[in-house]
């Protein structure tokens, strides 16, 4: 059920509408964010959806009336899976209106925030993160910010790795402890011929998916190198942009992301896009990092980024 004390009247209405759906509906829909294409709305049975959310709760051994807490939109798959998992495990959902700040004032077994809601927080109230079991990260690459902060409590931190077309996460990697990946059971992965990531998922049911997602095959799992849609080529070398701002992010704090320019030399040159003031930026720190022929060779400033309506960043490509 909804916790009605702590959560807004918004959210008691969307978590109204997808009970409803459950209760109600043949197939369950989810809409696409459109950050990485056209928005569009993909369907699953209610069996799919139903093991997905018992397999969460399986795997951070949540039981009847944990207590869970949400601050994503209902609209898009993170948000409404959380809702869907209440319903399904019987679970206690506190769901805050999507907001770059949650406000945590209790304790929680689990919650679930984008990456950038976990910086805010890190960043003005992280005494309030210890009072959550497992926090679950997603919506974009966790910054070195967040790594440094893992590593000093006693909550643990999972990055998941997933998207809608595959029911949110099919994979987990522990922050403090683990450098890549580990499928779920069930899942299995490949890499096609482009070097990109195939996903197949038995438990579920779902057909091998092709992912844009570059990877990298170790023991214990897969690693994430970027997407095949952002590769830049500059000087005969493939550049992933992902790798150079997980670099930049123990120096840059402010809106950020890599892309590229065409360059008669190079071929294409890396660049970095700012959102904000120059008077914020220290360029210094990023001349002591060693990026070799990573480094942005311009800098970019924007007023103000483009964001889908989650709040994902739109890059100029």
């Amino acid at each position: 059920m909804i916790n009605l004390a702590l959560s807004g009247s918004e959210m008691i209405l969307a978590y109204a509408e997808i009970e409803k759906e459950w209760n109600e509906a043949e197939f369950i829909s989810f809409q696409t964010s459109g950050s990485t294409g056209t928005p569009k709305v993909i369907t699953f049975t209610k069996e799919q959806v139903a093991r997905s959310a018992q397999r969460t709760a399986l795997f951070f051994n949540l039981n009847k009336n944990a207590e869970v807490f949400c601050a994503l939109p209902p609209i898009y798959v993170a948000g409404k899976m959380m809702a869907l998992r209440a319903i399904i495990n019987d679970w206690n959902l506190t769901w805050q209106a999507p907001s770059t700040h949650p406000d945590i004032q209790t304790n929680y077994d689990f919650a679930v925030f984008t990456s950038q809601q976990c910086v805010e927080i890190i960043g003005s109230t992280p005494f309030s993160l210890n009072q959550i079991n497992h926090i679950l990260l997603g919506g974009g690459p966790i910054s070195e910010q967040v790594i440094q902060f893992a590593e000093n409590i006693e909550t643990t931190i999972w990055e998941g790795y997933g998207m809608t077309e595959t029911l949110t996460h099919v994979a987990m990697r522990n922050v403090k402890r683990e450098k890549c990946f580990s499928p779920f059971k069930g899942v299995q992965v490949f890499k096609g011929e482009k070097g990109n990531l195939i996903i197949e998922d038995s438990c579920l049911n779902l057909p091998a998916f092709e992912t844009n997602d570059i990877v990298e095959f170790v023991e214990e799992g897969f690693v994430v190198k970027g997407r095949l849609d952002h590769v830049i080529i500059s000087g005969g070398v493939k550049i992933f942009p992902e790798e150079i701002e997980g670099m930049l992010s123990t120096v840059v704090f402010q809106p950020y992301y890599i892309s590229s320019l065409p360059d008669e030399v190079l071929g294409q040159k890396v660049v970095l896009y700012v959102e904000g003031d120059t008077q914020d930026f220290q360029l210094e720190k990023i001349n002591q990092l060693n990026l070799g022929i990573r480094k942005p060779r311009e800098i970019i400033f924007k007023s103000k980024f483009n964001r889908t309506a989650s709040g994902k960043i739109i890059r100029e490509l």
